[in-house]
């Protein structure tokens, strides 16, 4: 999976699990913007997404995981640690 693709189905994820005002233009790129920042968790989220998918999460943990990591990475905290770091892992499981 290219860097696109990953962005792509982060961003997917975050229309579909995420509140509507959280999808307002300025907020999508700062969403964005702190996931590109943050490019070491990147396959986390994108593992994530595939595990949570595959297991049949409710979207509601998968709304709160994602609301906490990307709030959190925008937030720019040095000592936060986002939940989907581990999950990197299903991501090569799955290519």
């Amino acid at each position: 999976m290219i860097l696109q693709e990953k962005l792509d189905t982060i961003t997917q994820a975050f229309d579909d699990y995420t509140p509507e005002f959280w999808r307002s233009q300025n907020y999508r790129y700062d969403m964005i913007s702190s996931v590109m920042d943050n490019k070491e968790y990147i396959n986390g989220f994108v593992g994530y997404i595939t595990w949570a998918k595959q297991n049949n999460i409710d979207d509601i943990d998968i709304r709160c995981t994602l609301m906490h990591d990307i709030g959190g990475l925008m937030r720019k905290d040095e000592h936060f640690l986002p939940r989907v770091s581990s999950y990197d892992k299903h991501l090569t499981k799955t290519k």
